[in-house]
């Protein structure tokens, strides 16, 4: 139970983050169901991904403002989709053929496929498409839980001046056309709350749990509670409960958190129709629970600082050897651990790879480069690409510290960093690259390695390079190779698969 506290306490800020997107989005789960509009709450959801999505490629695109879209893009992208989105579905009279219900299956699907086809073209590739859907909430940054509070902020608010015409519009929308409540604009306003809400908390933690939380916890509520402030308040406290147990599961038994809060939610669900007012009560003491604990978890961290750190079974000890760091340091750490943890899956490994991208701390480029190393070549590819993006994100601290390695007295490492440099810096790169090429130092099958990927840049590169051959033999192979250099660091880098 201790460690369950000790890695809740360390990760108190997305932990409350869960409970915040929980109130907002099952409250406002009651007000879709009640309008039959559950699958638009899934169509701002997924337009919201596509516009994430959208971010990431526009950022891998040659000239682009990578600062800002580094640090803003995604969450503006998936606020613009999502509310552009939202004013497409507000009813409008019919035209034709076409129902409002066709109207949210076109912006879904085309939704859909652009996240896909969007997120395939960028750096990150599936891997982000794996967060944008599943999502972590744990690795949540810093500027993504701040916005997720100003949003849930500005809905509270909104709906706490508009909450009884915005019931009245659900409840009848021609008695409220009748008493002279504008139908159409609230019901705009509506959908930009939510479209708000919903991309905030899909760039908190995923598709998964904000469209889970939008259905699952409203229903718990409106199913055994007798009225509508009580099936409110139920939803919210399932969701809470949810969140309370999603954690304790996917800490104890080392599982991702967004899924277990929406197990979770399906098991609330699944008693609802059979325990009634029992269930009301759990759901509310649940949620009470849930709250009190978030809000004395800061203060069991700082009692309990010094085993505060996750640790890994097997793994080495926090690279930095920051016993009272944050929440995001300490997921820093976790990361670098997994990523040197051998007796590690390989796909975890590649998961941390890209996590480490995702927190954006340039004291991650070293283990990368190390791990750029391993013989599993989806993981090399997938730290690799994480250097680079790390490197090269508009500062340049990443790259100097890229330079420095790939000139640094370690042969192996300098190796690994000029390779991924000859993406960001051709011209100090590859001759650098052909002289690792003769230095016996550097590992054979690294040097063999390093030898296809320079014959790859070019088809007519130079030839009778063997790494498995005496230096003497290579004397001619490499005196080409370096005149290759010369002329060829000029050229801009090539995109590699």
């Amino acid at each position: 139970m201790n460690d369950v506290l000790t890695t809740l306490a360390s990760f108190a800020p997305n932990y409350l983050a869960t409970l915040a997107l929980g109130a907002v989005c099952a409250y406002l789960g009651i007000f879709t169901i009640l309008r039959r509009i559950v699958f638009t709450g899934a169509a701002l959801a997924q337009a919201a991904a596509a516009g994430v999505a959208a971010s990431f490629w526009l950022a891998a695109l040659p000239g682009a403002p990578v600062v800002l879209l580094g640090r803003f893009g995604a969450t503006i992208g998936s606020i613009g989709a999502s509310v552009l989105a939202a004013l497409a579905l507000a009813r409008s009279p019919r035209r034709g053929r076409s129902t409002p219900d066709a109207k949210v299956g076109v912006v879904f699907a085309a939704a859909s496929a652009l996240s896909v086809l969007f997120v395939w073209r960028s750096s990150s590739g599936l891997v982000e498409l794996k967060n944008i859907l599943a999502g972590d909430v744990l690795l949540s940054s810093s500027s993504d839980l701040t916005s997720l509070w100003f949003g849930v902020v500005g809905v509270a608010l909104l709906h706490a001046f508009l909450r009884r015409r915005f019931l009245l519009v659900a409840y009848d929308a021609a008695f409220a056309r009748a008493q002279g409540l504008n139908v159409v604009v609230l019901e705009q306003v509506f959908l930009a709350s939510l479209a708000i809400a919903v991309a905030l908390a899909l760039r908190a933690a995923g598709l998964m749990l904000v469209f889970g939380t939008l259905v699952l916890p409203p229903l718990v509520g409106l199913i055994v509670a007798p009225t509508l402030f009580r099936a409110t308040l139920v939803a919210i406290g399932s969701a809470w409960t949810a969140s309370l147990v999603g954690f304790c599961v996917a800490t104890h038994y080392n599982l991702p958190v967004a899924p277990s809060i929406v197990a979770a939610q399906l098991a609330l669900l699944g008693l609802s129709p059979f325990a009634g007012r029992a269930l009301e009560f759990l759901t509310l003491a649940g949620g009470a629970a849930a709250l009190a604990l978030g809000l004395a978890l800061p203060a069991f961290a700082a009692e309990r600082v010094e085993r505060a750190t996750p640790t890994i079974a097997g793994s080495p000890a926090p690279a930095n050897g920051h016993q009272h760091a944050d929440p995001r340091q300490r997921a820093f750490d976790e990361r670098v651990a997994m990523l040197a943890n051998l007796s590690l899956p390989e796909d975890v490994r590649v998961r941390a790879a890209a996590d480490l991208e995702r927190l954006g701390d340039l004291n991650a480029i070293r283990p990368l480069l190390e791990a750029t190393g391993d013989p599993h070549l989806a993981l090399v590819e997938r730290a690799r690409q994480a250097v680079v993006a790390l490197a090269g994100r508009g500062t340049a601290a990443g790259t100097e510290e890229l330079r420095a390695l790939a000139t640094g007295p370690d042969r192996e490492l300098a190796t690994l960093a000029a390779r991924a440099l000859a993406e960001l810096d051709p011209a100090q790169a590859l001759p650098l690259l052909v002289e690792r090429l003769a230095d016996p130092s550097v590992p054979l099958l690294l040097r063999d390695d390093i030898h296809t990927y320079l014959a790859s840049r070019d088809p007519d590169s130079p030839t009778g390079y063997d790494a498995f051959a005496l230096p003497e033999e290579n004397a001619a192979a490499l005196a080409a190779w370096r005149a290759w250099a010369k002329g060829d660091a000029s050229d801009p880098p090539r995109q590699q698969n």
